[in-house]
């Protein structure tokens, strides 16, 4: 009787799975191999993804902290495109604007906003952004930059200010990728903080609270729901301080809400009032004179 083509071809493929899954746990048994399951993420990826991050983050900083020099500086009413394209040509760094978070804060076509700058020796790159941005100017903030994964990103300041977030549309506020799988909540928070270009500070307070094991997943999530969470699984609390988040005990917290809060009542009762007659400010000359009485009329 001959055997059928398909089934020997089957029988190869069985005996070929079987021997490699002896040898598997051969090597896994002598501690050469280490056993893997299928469709289960390996922990070290995300470990090694931040650290590769913290390494981009570093070498941008180092750029920017390096010092260079503007000869010519930078000409009277050169839009603020083609100063940022020769900054990023000639020092080797990717920038990138957000137009309509600018749009948000009534400053239109931001790329055509003409900016300026003397000329500068020996000043770090970090000061000529942040001199060029201040250019930037409308009621409601101006220019600044945040650091990301490996470019810069030029934004109004109230879109990299905490404490401002509540006034603009949380979709355009910084979003960020979590991937902890039992990381020190210290270490977990310093790499928000360089992904995402938001200054994030954990009081020293918080003692060993500061060092819990924290474990999440989340994707595109804004940089402050992140912390929040996080602050939370360590019995802490996070709070918007104007542009930092601050990680602290829950105690620390109340009290700082709380002198917060008084001083924004102070800064309100200092504005000029809104409606009615402002008490500083002295009555127009038409104002000051007496209203004449109606003349009675004579029968």
């Amino acid at each position: 009787m001959s055997r059928s083509p398909v089934s020997f071809s089957m029988f190869l493929v069985f005996s070929a799975i079987s021997l490699g899954a002896v040898v598997s746990a051969v090597l896994v048994g002598f501690g050469i191999a280490t056993p893997q399951a299928f469709g289960v993420p390996d922990p070290g990826n995300g470990e090694r993804a931040q650290k590769d991050d913290q390494k981009l983050i570093q070498q941008l900083k180092s750029k920017l902290a390096r010092p260079v020099n503007l000869d010519k500086g930078i000409d009277p009413s050169t839009p603020l495109k083609d100063a940022l394209e020769f900054l990023s040509d000639r020092y080797d760094l990717t920038i990138l604007i957000d137009t309509k978070a600018f749009e948000q804060i009534d400053i239109q076509k931001v790329e055509e906003q003409p900016v300026q700058l003397p000329r500068m020796v020996g000043v770090s790159m970090s000061t000529v952004l942040r001199l060029l941005l201040k250019q930037l100017q409308s009621d409601r903030g101006s220019g600044t930059y945040i650091l990301k994964r490996d470019f810069i990103l030029i934004l109004p300041t109230p879109h990299a200010t905490p404490a401002e977030w509540h006034s603009i549309d949380r979709r355009q506020i910084v979003t960020v990728d979590v991937d902890f799988d039992r990381s020190p909540l210290d270490e977990a928070l310093r790499h928000l903080a360089d992904s995402s270009g938001i200054n994030i500070v954990l009081d020293a307070r918080a003692g060993d609270k500061g060092r819990k094991p924290v474990t999440a997943n989340m994707n595109d999530v804004p940089v402050d729901t992140a912390v929040r969470l996080l602050a939370e699984m360590a019995d802490l609390k996070s709070l918007a301080i104007d542009n930092v988040l601050f990680v602290t005990t829950r105690e620390s917290a109340k009290e700082l809400q709380e002198e917060q809060a008084q001083r924004t009542k102070k800064t309100e009762a200092r504005k000029p009032a809104e409606l009615g007659e402002n008490p500083l400010i002295a009555p127009k000359e038409e104002e000051k004179k007496p209203k004449e009485m109606p003349k009675e009329e004579k029968p």
